[in-house]
């Protein structure tokens, strides 16, 4: 038998309440149709405040809820009906999720009953309020019965077959003196992001990271004067962030946002700075968006989102100044004494010789070393580092046309007296003609 079906009415039809609560079923589910048409997760509080004053008797009690129940059932609690008694929690409750519960409707069953605390199954309690006439200036005051939801609190363990019914928190234990210690990380089943403190907190906490990470990027790319060359992944990530981070506080700001488009939001993130990482792909098996239990998805994006964030972007090639002294003798500071362990060194020349001259010349008159040892070098007329010539330029360098590339090979026994040292010293013995020296360090 249909129970949804629209109601025939009639010219001289006996008029019964059964027409009117037909009707009324039958307006409810084309209304719970099209919702579910334009938003598959149309469910879930809109508003939610749990008294924790309570837990500390072990109790679980509502101070407030709104929102959707997942069979389409409206409440605002208590503005519209009763708050469900507390919950008293038994002893030995490990790991169970607390849920907001209303009867479903029952065919041919009674749906409401005269008492709230009925043991029955009914949706609905009765109560009676006066309503005016407002159709009428001098309108008259009637009292008309009205049915009021009844909701109860139930645990994830027991049966919730007859219900439907929404995540609150989740119990983590009850302590020795009968205190009841919830889930912080937790978040309940909401249509209104801003219902959980949970998600407005990882809204926040992104929005801090981004910015930080975009100020660190826009003053590193905006002062030349630090030396060094941004990689053009650098522009690319700043792009990025800078297109988030305005969506992010268009999404703090809004008035009803839905936690799947903060989810969407997140793994559009996530997407585009996998393109960043090593991997160049998203984690495998990330978690899908599940509304009713959200906390697993966000969770894992969350993290996902301050590991590629945190990840030091620093320029990947710094530029050492070189200062000329006499007689043929350079000496090059490195100030950041991690960068003699960590990084490649590369020394761009260029003269007005042949490349196949210079690099002949070079290896005759060029000598490399500590600032340190530079004089014991010369004295002794010892090799110092050796220089390796490269075919082309390091993809992290500037282009300079006519310019030879070498790298200094840290792995040399001779590059051991770099350990501790503050900076390189070139000595070049003699007159290159056109000769122009750049030095830099390509971080690792």
């Amino acid at each position: 038998m249909s129970m949804r079906n629209v109601v025939v009415w009639s010219d001289g039809l006996f008029i019964k309440p059964q027409h009117f609560q037909q009707a009324y079923r039958n307006q409810e589910y084309l209304i719970n149709q099209r919702v579910l048409a334009s938003q598959c997760y149309s469910y879930g509080f809109s508003n939610l405040s749990v008294n924790t004053e309570s837990l500390s008797f072990g109790r679980i009690s509502l101070s407030s809820a709104s929102g959707v129940m997942p069979d389409g059932t409206v409440f605002d609690l208590p503005k519209e009906s009763r708050l469900p008694n507390d919950f008293a929690v038994p002893d030995g409750v490990v790991d169970q999720v607390v849920y907001l519960a209303v009867h479903l409707e029952k065919e041919g069953a009674v749906d409401v009953t005269e008492n709230f605390l009925d043991a029955s199954g009914s949706r609905y309690w009765i109560d009676d309020i006066e309503v005016k006439d407002i159709s009428d200036a001098q309108g008259d005051f009637s009292v008309i019965r009205i049915g009021k939801i009844r909701t109860s609190l139930v645990l994830e363990k027991e049966d919730r077959s007859s219900y439907s019914y929404l995540a609150i928190c989740k119990i983590m234990e009850k302590h020795t003196d009968g205190s009841v210690r919830l889930d912080k990380n937790f978040i309940p089943t909401v249509y209104n992001a801003q219902a959980s403190e949970v998600i407005q907190r990882y809204l926040s906490e992104l929005d801090g990271v981004i910015e930080k990470r975009i100020s660190i990027i826009a003053s590193r790319l905006g002062n030349p004067s630090q030396g060094g060359v941004a990689d053009v992944s650098d522009f690319l990530i700043l792009q990025v962030l800078n297109r988030y981070y305005l969506r992010l506080k268009h999404f703090m700001k809004r008035r009803w946002p839905h936690p799947e488009d903060v989810y969407l939001l997140f793994s559009d993130l996530v997407g585009d700075l996998s393109t960043f990482d090593e991997k160049r792909m998203p984690p495998a098996n990330f978690p899908h968006y599940n509304h009713d239990l959200p906390k697993e998805c966000f969770e894992a994006l969350s993290s996902v989102i301050k590991g590629y964030l945190n990840v030091d972007r620093s320029a990947l090639a710094e530029s050492l100044l070189i200062k000329e002294g006499r007689f043929g003798l350079y000496t090059i500071a490195v100030n950041d004494s991690s960068l003699l362990y960590s990084a490649d060194f590369i020394l761009a020349v260029k003269a007005d010789l042949s490349q196949d001259v210079l690099y002949k010349e070079l290896r005759q008159r060029l000598k490399l070393s500590s600032v340190d040892n530079i004089s014991r070098i010369i004295k002794l007329a010892l090799s110092g580092i050796p220089l390796i010539q490269l075919a082309v330029a390091p993809h992290q360098l500037p282009f300079h046309a006519g310019y030879s590339y070498f790298k200094v090979d840290t792995n040399a026994e001779a590059y051991r007296a770099m350990s501790g040292s503050t900076g390189f010293a070139i000595h070049i013995s003699g007159q290159i003609p056109g000769l122009k020296m750049e030095f830099w360090a390509i971080r690792g």
